[in-house]
């Protein structure tokens, strides 16, 4: 009896604990701040960084495919945003797709040569099929 009663109580504690971390997360991604300085250089608004954040929770937890269609609505309102191109290819590596990655890198670099992140992923890629 006391076992199942400790049971029950370790269960309650921690769906209690599971939901407030639902709901810290919810109101840290979805409340928009104001951008910071780099996020106003790259024209970024709030709606952006929090569509931003939200795919990088996606990314994180191996939701590659939500990762990408959010990172893509956030891109509609910063299409210059090189750091999203790079992500939605990182996603599409973790996807098996590494043409589709391959063009998203391509892309980041198009807008921004010098964005090291993209270079080396797009070099891993080159590389990996320079040995198939």
């Amino acid at each position: 009896m006391r076992s199942s009663l400790s049971s029950s109580l370790h269960h309650n504690f921690f769906q209690k604990v599971l939901k407030s971390l639902i709901i810290a997360f919810f109101l840290l991604f979805t409340t928009p701040y104001p951008p910071c300085q780099a996020q106003q250089d790259l024209g970024q608004s709030p709606e952006d960084v929090v569509l931003e954040n939200r795919g990088l929770i996606y990314m994180k937890t191996h939701h590659y495919k939500e990762a990408i269609d959010t990172f893509n609505q956030a891109l509609v309102l910063t299409p210059r945003n090189v750091k999203l191109l790079n992500d939605i290819g990182l996603c599409y590596i973790q996807e098996g797709d590494k043409l589709q990655a391959e063009q998203y890198f391509k892309m980041a670099l198009g807008l921004n040569p010098s964005y090291k992140e993209a270079r080396k992923n797009l070099d891993q890629i080159i590389d990996y099929q320079a040995t198939q």
